[in-house]
């Protein structure tokens, strides 16, 4: 009888060490997989910010980019001159519109002058209807903004036909082709 009851005090001991063990290994395993998972999502905002640039690449002329990865709160001002046309804008939270001017600061005219907003829930605004811009003529922007909040966001000014004239209709084929329709311009899309 006695070693009936010192075998089953062995069998309950490892039982013990069996559960012990089997949570340690799923803690681990729980561990490793959301490691895992943040890796993986970690790679895919790497793979998804790449997708995005490799998007506008047609913003490049002569070699130097329009999008500036500046990421700015909803409180700070954007200003910044790029290829002739300065760029000011700021969120308004009161009428939830981004407000601003871009102005020509060459002595030639500025064609096809448009500003894109990206905002961090994903949106882009714009981009605006496209303008020639005479030598220092100031135009005043109001781009209204998402229903979606947002704590981020970048802009940059477009010149020229570079990214939205690829598809044989000018600027209006385009917005259609990547941007839903022609209507969102100003707007969310």
């Amino acid at each position: 009888m006695n070693i009936n009851l010192n075998f089953k005090k062995m069998k309950l001991k490892n039982v013990q060490r069996l559960t012990i063990l089997m949570a340690i290994a799923l803690t681990i395993s729980c561990k490793t997989n959301a490691q895992h998972s943040e890796r993986n999502h970690s790679e895919k905002k790497g793979h998804e910010t790449k997708m995005m640039k490799r998007a506008h690449e047609r913003d490049y002329e002569g070699g130097e980019n329009e999008e500036d990865d500046t990421l700015l709160q909803k409180n700070e001002t954007f200003n910044q001159t790029k290829k002739g046309v300065q760029l000011v804008l700021k969120f308004d939270e009161k009428s939830n519109t981004f407000k601003g001017f871009m102005q020509n600061k060459y002595n030639k005219p500025i064609k096809r002058a448009r500003v894109e907003i990206h905002l961090s829930n994903g949106k882009e605004l714009g981009p605006t209807k496209p303008i020639t811009l005479q030598p220092n003529q100031k135009h005043e922007l109001v781009i209204k903004s998402t229903k979606k909040g947002f704590t981020t966001w970048s802009t940059h000014a477009e010149v020229g036909s570079n990214e939205h004239s690829h598809e044989g209709n000018g600027h209006e084929g385009r917005e259609r082709g990547e941007h839903g329709n022609k209507n969102e311009r100003n707007g969310e899309h």
